[in-house]
């Protein structure tokens, strides 16, 4: 419509006034909206309207990922639970092992030292017995 912040002085063209009288209501509408500014608000609110949607959807996304983020740390804690039980019974486990060994080689140790005796208590009734012999032969 000649509107202009830069002059100061509105002077409408020629033809101008005849036109903005034979302009039909949704023509005269565009065209103040495009005076007022309106025009510049619809763009921008609509322009607003889209970063604020992708926004949500990258809200939404992050969500999932902070909830998947979360199952996985929880199975995570699941399993370090899991791993330490497993390291206690292992530390049993190898405790009972040792007691085992340990029962088992003192067993070993008194059936030696008794087989051992028995062959010494031989040993002596043999050397015994044929010194015995030997003056029966003698005799």
């Amino acid at each position: 419509a000649g509107f202009a912040k830069t002059n100061p002085y509105y002077i409408v063209q020629q033809g101008k006034v005849s036109e903005l009288t034979l302009m039909g209501d949704s023509q005269r509408l565009g065209l103040l909206k495009d005076i007022s500014g309106a025009g510049v608000y619809d763009e921008r609110r609509a322009e607003s309207v889209k970063i604020m949607a992708d926004t949500a959807g990258r809200r939404a996304r992050t969500q999932e990922l902070i909830e998947e983020i979360r199952r996985k740390l929880a199975a995570l804690e699941d399993e370090q639970r899991e791993l330490r039980e497993c390291e206690t019974l292992e530390g049993s486990r190898r405790t009972l092992e040792y007691v085992l060994a340990d029962r088992e080689w003192r067993t070993a140790q008194d059936r030696i030292e008794e087989l051992s005796t028995r062959r010494a208590e031989a040993s002596a009734k043999l050397v015994d017995l044929q010194g015995r012999v030997g003056a029966v032969r003698k005799g």
